[in-house]
Parts: C-alpha cells; sequence; structure tokens
C-alpha cells in the first residue's frame, strides 16, 4: 500500500514503499533575533509513516515556527530533523520531499485550476500532457474533477483550499504539512474539508502534521496530537489521553477543562474542602483533581450518587447546551448540561463526579493553585 507514484505504474516497486517514511524531529531549538525566550525550546517528536499529528497550540507557541523548521523554510539554532533516518540539515525546501499547504492558498491567479494542479509533477520533470493528466486524477480524489479549466479566480475559498491541498499532494510528498489551511472557512465547510482529509488518507496514505489552535480540529483528523506551550513540548498522545488524563494543569486549561480541585491524596482518596473522594491509583501526596466540566452530573438533593451538595450560582447558554456553575462550600464546580435539564440560578443540586472520569495531576510541594 501506500501513494508512492500510485498512479503511474502499478507494476513498479518505488524504493521508498520498501521503508517507513519516518519523521524524527530531536531537540529542535529557534531563537528569533531579539527575543529573550526561543520560539521553539529542545522540541523532540517521533511521526510514524501514514500518522496525522496534530502540533496544536495558543498563538506564539512555536507550531508555525516548527514547520516551517522541517519544510526547510527556516534554518533552527539547534537540533536535527531526519525523514526516513537521513538528516534533512543543509537540504533545501525543494528536495526534502516535504509539501506545506499554507492558511491561504496562494494559488498562481495567471493558471487555470489543472494547471496549478500539474505545477508540481512539471517541476519534477513531466511532460505538460502527463503533467495535465496527473493532475486531473489528484483533482478527482479532492471532488474537483470538473473544474480544471476554471480560473482560480472563479473559485470559492472552500474550492481553493482543495486545489492546494491537490497541488501539495501532486508532488507526491514524504510529508504533508498543514499550517492551519481551513482556519478561514466557516464550519461547515471546515468539516467538509475535514471529511476529506480522512478520505484522502484512505486513499494516498501520507505522513501529516497539522498545525491547529482548534481542539475540535486536532481530536477530528489527528491519531495523535502534541500540545506546544511557549515552544515547549507539554504532552503528546491520543486526543482522548489528553482530553481524560492531562499531564499538566497546563495542557488542562488549554484544553478547556474548568474543574480544579486543590488537595492531597493518601491511599486513593483526595482529600479537599469538597470532600473525600476515591482515585485509585494516584500517587500520595499534593494534587489538584480534575474533571471535564462535559463529565460532570447534575442531580437533585436527595440522589444517593451524588458526590456533593451545592447551590447554582451561574448559567450560560452556550448553544444549545447550558454550562452551570455550582458553588459547593469553597469549591466551585462547572457542569455542561443538554437543554432537557431544568435548572435555575439558586437551586440546591447534587454534583455527581463519575469515578472513571477523575483525574489528579500531582504538585510539586512549591506549587499552588488558586481555584475561582
Amino acid at each position: 500500500s501506500g501513494h508512492g507514484r500510485w498512479h503511474r505504474d502499478p507494476t513498479r516497486l518505488d524504493w521508498r514503499l520498501l521503508m517507513s517514511t519516518y519523521l524524527r524531529i530531536e531537540s529542535l531549538t529557534r531563537r528569533h533575533a531579539g527575543c529573550a525566550i526561543p520560539a521553539l525550546d529542545g522540541l523532540t517528536l517521533d511521526v510514524s509513516r501514514g500518522e496525522a499529528l496534530a502540533l496544536l497550540g495558543p498563538s506564539g507557541s512555536g507550531k508555525t515556527t516548527a514547520l516551517r523548521l522541517i519544510a526547510g523554510l527556516d534554518e533552527p539554532d539547534g537540533g536535527d530533523i531526519q525523514l526516513a533516518g537521513r538528516s534533512l540539515a543543509g537540504v533545501p525546501p525543494e528536495r526534502r520531499g516535504i509539501s506545506l499547504v499554507f492558511q491561504r492558498p496562494l494559488l498562481f491567479p495567471h493558471l487555470s485550476v489543472l494547471d496549478n494542479v500539474a505545477f508540481s509533477p512539471r517541476m519534477a520533470g513531466a511532460s505538460r500532457a502527463q503533467a495535465r493528466r496527473e493532475a486531473g486524477r489528484f483533482l478527482e480524489l479532492v471532488q474537483l474533477s470538473g473544474f480544471g479549466e476554471r480560473s482560480v479566480r472563479a473559485l470559492s475559498g472552500g474550492q481553493e483550499q482543495r486545489v492546494a491541498l491537490a497541488r501539495a499532494l501532486a508532488a507526491e510528498p514524504d510529508v504533508l504539512l498543514l499550517d492551519e489551511p481551513f482556519s478561514a472557512l466557516d464550519p461547515g465547510l471546515r468539516a467538509d474539508m475535514h471529511r476529506l482529509l480522512a478520505e484522502l488518507r484512505a486513499v494516498l496514505e501520507p505522513t501529516i502534521i497539522l498545525v491547529t489552535h482548534d481542539q475540535y480540529e486536532a481530536a477530528v483528523v489527528a491519531d495523535t496530537v502534541a500540545v506546544l506551550v511557549d515552544g515547549q513540548l507539554q504532552q503528546r498522545g491520543s486526543p482522548q489521553e489528553l482530553y481524560s488524563h492531562p499531564a499538566s494543569l497546563i495542557v488542562s486549561r488549554f484544553l478547556g477543562c474548568t474543574n480544579e480541585i486543590p488537595g492531597a491524596t493518601h491511599d486513593g482518596i483526595h482529600r479537599s474542602a469538597l470532600g473525600a473522594l476515591s482515585v485509585p491509583g494516584t500517587q500520595d501526596g499534593d494534587g489538584v483533581l480534575t474533571m471535564r466540566q462535559e463529565a460532570v452530573s447534575l442531580t437533585g438533593t436527595s440522589d444517593g450518587t451524588a458526590d456533593a451538595i451545592g447551590e447554582v450560582s451561574a448559567i450560560l447558554a452556550t448553544g444549545a447546551r447550558r454550562t452551570i456553575t455550582v458553588r459547593c462550600n469553597e469549591v466551585t464546580i462547572t457542569a455542561e448540561v443538554g437543554p432537557a435539564m431544568s435548572v435555575h440560578v439558586g437551586d440546591r443540586v447534587g454534583v455527581s463526579l463519575p469515578l472513571s472520569q477523575r483525574h489528579v495531576i500531582p504538585l510539586p510541594p512549591s506549587a499552588s493553585v488558586t481555584v475561582g
């Protein structure tokens, strides 16, 4: 399997298919002139062939810097990038076997849709006729088979990004880099592009690194997610692992978890102002109990499953769902509930924290946490 020369000659065995296209990013560091803090500080990541990895983080976290270094558009101050066991140090961008799709499509306005896509095989030495045949196949893959002769000026934003994606794939890259390419699209078009990317992965099996600040996009598109904050890798894992078992409060907060209950754990029991809660397998010591607001459920005060009783202090509508804030003793708990639950400010409610969703983040002795 694999996409290397997949459409040119099915009897030809491409040497690239005999080995894993394996990207290793090792201790990658980049300092911009005039900045005391590195834009990227010792980033180390391994990406398997065919994997889709999302680099997730806030603006200024070093995501795009990492992508530019991998693509060869910038030079690192330290570290190395290896593709299939070969260092890319000193290798120019056009010889790396890497394609990059930017946030803006950056299409050639003087070329037709077909010739925009044909640009990549033409640069690789294909004849004009051969390049156009290959471009037509990639346009079919991105569901634009009837658009070849159109001017790129006549395309919508979503169609432009499909053409940009087809052009990048037509170069038959070992690694496809995506720099927030769907961020300018409306939600419906973004969902369409996510589905299209999943279909392309099933056919072509490219190795993908996606840069995004959108947690939902990272979870939908990627197999694994690497969270970057202030140029440093905070955690890497599956989307579900990051949501349910964040390695630090930095990761937990960035992923939107609002429930933090400081306390201490001893013999599998976390004790705090909320009370004593079982947390099997948690190490002893000071730690913050976290739980995603989607996992918290509200019950009646007489419900025996409630872990605490509190008073509703605020209700915030978030589309069809609502975020309910409950004050329990000195602790504030938030729960995200559906439209069927009837609750009002001032109501007394039970709060249930499912055992499987409790996660304690250990704290060093000097650390402190402020809880709202």
